[in-house]
């Protein structure tokens, strides 16, 4: 929850990527879910999984205030973050999967559009491509769209992947976004029914074994029933 201005943009970040986990695990769908943490460079925390509880525990760590601190590349370079998102869903051959979505967090503090021979042009095109769209929640308490220059970047950037860019100004538009995201986020269910089966053939079996018996009987007391006619 976002209780007063003085909250930081990381501790706003985190607490809208575990309330937008909370809402997926209570949705219909068994989500695979991944998590990724970025700064200059994209780290995967957490494979995709259904392991929920694991996946909680590794955002509370990566939450920690003193681990952020330690973080190694404090930075903000979002496009490395879509470009290593997309590279998670080919390494496990999820592309084809009902459902693909990849949902970004951050202060939106970045005006990167061009990192050595990465552009933000084809890092977009990867994300089309692989029909991955993107949402973004910017956190800035109290800051409308525009009102951080990156937007003007951002905006366009996600929009363009089939997503969309939310400048989350309030608790109440960072709820809202989560739930649109989840809205749109859909995918097909497959339900496998098993049935118990109850066997009929009781009746002949005992039948079976009756004649067995008497047969049994038959040829053990009685010569000739010990030869065939």
């Amino acid at each position: 929850q976002l209780k007063t201005q003085s909250d930081t943009a990381f501790s706003n970040t985190m607490a809208a990527a575990e309330y937008f986990i909370r809402v997926r695990m209570k949705g219909r769908y068994r989500d695979l879910i991944a998590l990724e943490q970025f700064g200059n460079e994209a780290y995967v925390i957490t494979p995709f999984t259904t392991d929920y509880e694991n996946l909680l525990l590794s955002l509370k760590m990566i939450s920690d205030v003193n681990e952020w601190q330690r973080f190694p590349d404090q930075g903000t370079i979002i496009m490395k973050a879509i470009d290593e998102g997309v590279d998670l869903f080919n390494a496990f051959d999820f592309l084809d999967s009902s459902g693909n979505i990849m949902v970004i967090f951050s202060d939106g503090q970045d005006n990167n559009v061009q990192i050595g021979s990465m552009s933000l042009d084809r890092v977009l095109k990867k994300a089309v491509d692989n029909k991955v769209p993107v949402y973004m929640i910017r956190t800035a308490y109290a800051r409308g769209l525009y009102d951080v220059v990156p937007d003007q970047v951002w905006k366009r950037a996600i929009d363009a992947t089939g997503g969309r860019f939310y400048p989350a100004a309030s608790q109440e538009t960072i709820m809202q976004a989560i739930k649109e995201i989840d809205a749109a986020s859909t995918g097909r269910v497959e339900v496998r029914e098993y049935a118990v089966k109850q066997p009929r053939y009781a009746r002949f079996a005992l039948a079976a074994v009756l004649c067995w018996i008497v047969a049994l009987g038959l040829q053990m007391g009685f010569r000739m029933f010990r030869t065939f006619p």
